[in-house]
């Protein structure tokens, strides 16, 4: 991370996330942000991308941002009970319509009622994944009593309360699991995104999925309050000209909506993120 003593260097920020480099976000968020500060700065400042996991894991990478293992790190609350406990309202089952309904409703909400989940960080800026449907291997969910007794994958404490009481058996695991534990029937379904048929290579192996829009998972992305502040002091040094310092504050700012515009195209084309669409339940 660059300091005003390194004014005249190069600042390199290092942005963390966790998955594959083919997944949505990846393609259609990150290296988009990144080529553009770049551009911005005319290369004085540059965003190095260490995606899969390498820096930090879902459940290390808060604490990955404030101990500088990251200067940037993706984030999703759920993924962490009882650390951002304001935010997990969103984890909620059948609130929400679509991804940019969740994504809205969070910035709508930020200051009054969220930000002090994240006093220690700034949060770059907010979004959701398109909601969780139920992706099944064996047996098509037709009605809600098909669910009973079947075991599905959670990724979350609110998730696993919400499936016990539809009489499922819920079954907490990382995502990267999933999909030899469906293979090898170790959980019969699970709730997901589409985006993960593709990224997490499930799309061979889901054969029935019903469309109910569960919930969705408020990710966010977020820089060290200290970083940022020492960022904004160099400023003047690295942003090139008047237009682009504006649009940093777009970039940077409180928080952005830049990345969210464009993810939430990605998210709501879904269709370009299924190759092979599996059986539809009604």
């Amino acid at each position: 991370m660059g300091t005003p003593s390194q004014a005249g260097k190069k600042i390199v920020l290092k942005l963390a996330h966790f998955m594959p480099t083919m997944h949505v976000q990846h393609q259609k968020g990150f290296v988009p942000f990144a080529n553009r500060v770049a551009e911005l700065t005319n290369g004085k400042v540059q965003v190095k991308i260490y995606p899969g996991g390498v820096l930090a894991n879902p459940m290390t990478m808060a604490d990955a941002i404030k101990t500088g293992i990251t200067d940037i790190g993706f984030l999703l609350p759920e993924y962490i009970p009882g650390r951002f406990k304001r935010s997990s309202v969103f984890e909620l089952p059948f609130i929400f319509s679509s991804a940019a309904h969740v994504t809205k409703t969070v910035y709508a909400i930020y200051d009054k009622y969220l930000a002090d989940d994240y006093k220690d960080y700034k949060v770059l800026w907010f979004l959701s994944a398109p909601l969780s449907q139920l992706h099944t291997v064996r047996k098509a969910v037709l009605k809600a009593d098909d669910i009973r007794g079947m075991k599905i994958r959670s990724a979350s404490a609110n998730e696993t309360a919400g499936l016990k009481l539809l009489g499922a058996n819920p079954i907490g695991m990382p995502i990267s699991e999933l999909s030899v534990a469906l293979q090898k029937g170790v959980v019969d379904g699970a709730l997901t995104p589409y985006a993960a048929l593709k990224s997490h290579k499930l799309i061979d192996v889901v054969k029935h999925i019903t469309e109910f829009n569960y919930n969705g998972a408020l990710m966010c992305v977020r820089l060290l309050c200290r970083h940022f502040r020492v960022f904004f002091s160099n400023s003047s040094l690295v942003w090139h000209n008047r237009s682009s310092r504006d649009e940093k504050a777009s970039l940077f700012g409180q928080p952005c909506h830049w990345v969210y515009r464009r993810w939430r195209d990605s998210w709501e084309h879904r269709a370009e993120l299924i190759v092979n669409t599996p059986q539809m339940c009604p």
